[in-house]
């Protein structure tokens, strides 16, 4: 977004856990060190269960966490406008297919401007 001239400023990035009661505050940060993000408008949310499903029912965003503990999800990011209205639909990376970075910038460019 910075080589399109627009600041962190202008935009957020949230990720919500799916899992609050194993993704601690503590693990969160652990990822966020993993992965080297410091942005500080990349946001880490963590709600309780109820809330969780409530915002996944928000987004028609499908999930379970089995008896064994592992989480199933939908894999989907979503762009929202400032009225929070959905924009625009992009896939997680799966396996080898990775994000198409550029395509989701192009998308908050064009809200943004």
């Amino acid at each position: 977004m910075r080589e399109k001239g627009i600041a962190d400023d202008r935009y957020i990035v949230l990720s919500v856990t799916l899992d609050p009661e194993y993704d601690t505050d503590e693990r969160i940060n652990h990822y966020k060190e993993l992965f080297e993000i410091s942005n500080p408008n990349w946001l880490f949310l963590r709600g309780s269960i109820e809330e969780t499903k409530k915002f996944t029912r928000y987004f028609n965003f499908y999930y379970e966490k089995n008896e064994d503990g592992f989480v199933t999800h939908s894999t989907s990011m979503y762009i929202v406008d400032s009225n929070d209205y959905i924009r625009a639909h992009h896939d997680m990376a799966i396996g080898k297919k990775r994000v198409n970075i550029e395509e989701i910038a192009n998308h908050l460019e064009s809200l943004i401007k």
